[in-house]
């Protein structure tokens, strides 16, 4: 039975976990091509991989990933996945990863634009991942368990890439039209207000070896200055994960208390309190 040639994955993952999980549907799709061939990979913590447009094409199978920012698609980050990812009758699925808390509409947003730019989307997941900056939060995930349900929706999505079986948006959980972003929020209830947060560097830690300047997806860690942001922060974490020395971090006052309240009311506590892994198809 001839199937699709090529299959992509488009992805923003700045400390992994959501590569992970887009990997994991590829390799499950990768049963049903040709000579097995490897997944595509385009990178979207890279500035300059995101400026670029891709267009692909009714042959093509694309998995598009993304985490969850306060609920939503990345706000820096959705122009990328709204204005230069485009699909011709292309099959295609979506995941979303969130640390724990809700993906609230986040995997909505993701379909919409989807749909909105050419693709078929005949399966989704939404995958509880290690929260970046509060590790409690569904600790050492996506695990293997998650990854074989993964690979399973992947290995589901290529059995049928020649019918037509697609979606029925009305099953997926989230908002159409999608609503306003999550407020973060204090212990207290209150909102955390650390949109202008950065990272600071502790200068006897840091060895200027160049990762965090190098790593940084909005190119705001000045180049051979690390201890200067003088760009737009996002509060990915990349460059903390990415440091070898533990010399990056934050120190904002209701950025920290967010945490706090994360860890609170959201860090699974027992086996019991564990959130499972939806799979959409």
């Amino acid at each position: 039975m001839e199937q699709t040639s090529n299959t992509w994955c488009v992805c923003f993952s700045p400390t992994g976990s959501t590569e992970k999980a887009v990997r994991a549907v590829a390799e499950g799709k990768s049963i049903h091509t040709p000579d097995n061939r490897e997944c595509e990979y385009i990178d979207a913590n890279r500035p300059k991989v995101r400026s670029l447009a891709y267009n692909f094409s009714s042959e093509d199978f694309v998995v598009l990933g993304t985490p969850t920012y306060a609920g939503r698609v990345p706000n820096k980050i959705m122009p990328f996945f709204r204005d230069n990812i485009k699909g011709n009758q292309t099959k295609a699925v979506i995941v979303v990863t969130y640390g724990n808390r809700s993906y609230d509409d986040c995997l909505m947003e993701m379909i919409l634009m989807a749909e909105a730019n050419g693709f078929l989307v005949t399966g989704a997941a939404a995958v509880p991942c290690e929260h970046a900056f509060a590790p409690a939060l569904a600790a050492g995930r996506p695990d293997s368990e998650d990854l074989q349900k993964l690979h399973e929706l992947g290995n589901m999505a290529g059995k049928q890439l020649n019918n037509d079986v697609f979606l029925r948006r009305n099953i997926i959980s989230g908002n159409n039209p999608v609503g306003p972003y999550y407020v973060p929020k204090k212990p207290n209830g209150e909102p955390a207000k650390f949109l202008k947060a950065k990272p600071v560097t502790d200068m006897e830690k840091c060895i200027r070896c160049g990762l965090c300047w190098e790593n940084c997806v909005m190119e705001s860690i000045e180049q051979g200055v690390p201890e200067n942001v003088s760009g737009v922060c996002i509060k990915c974490q990349r460059c903390v994960k990415k440091c070898p020395k533990g010399a990056k971090y934050f120190d904002d006052e209701d950025f920290i208390q967010h945490k706090q309240m994360l860890e609170e009311n959201f860090a699974s506590k027992d086996e019991g309190s564990r959130k499972e892994i939806e799979i959409y198809f």
